[in-house]
């Protein structure tokens, strides 16, 4: 048994179709999806809130990126806040575990 027959493949592509109708029709899909989306925040059907328009979110992109061009500021915060986190987590985590290590009573207390 080869790998190809363990692997189920589309019909048109089982039978060397291309893939370019199946990328078109995703794109397709996906371009609905965005569109409906649009239109039914702008109608009031989606809340802004949760569900930003795509538009809004490309405008934020644009500017982020192009205008201002201070996303690498918001980025190098955002990473040092992860590193701050995880340095905190683990130094926490450490000395729990060497209190519990010494401790006892506190080993029984914790002990699942």
């Amino acid at each position: 048994m080869s790998a190809s027959d363990q692997i189920d493949l589309p019909k048109n592509l089982a039978k060397g179709g291309s893939t370019g109708r199946i990328l078109f029709n995703h794109l397709a899909i996906l371009c609905c999806w965005v569109g409906l989306w649009e239109i039914g925040s702008r109608a009031g059907f989606i809340d802004p809130l949760f569900f930003p328009r795509p538009s809004d979110i490309l405008l934020g992109f644009w500017r982020l990126y192009i205008t201002q061009g201070n996303i690498w500021f918001h980025l190098g915060l955002t990473m040092a806040e992860v590193a701050a986190g995880f340095i905190a987590g683990s130094l926490l985590g450490i000395g729990l575990a060497f209190v519990v290590g010494l401790s006892d009573t506190l080993r029984r207390f914790l002990k699942p």
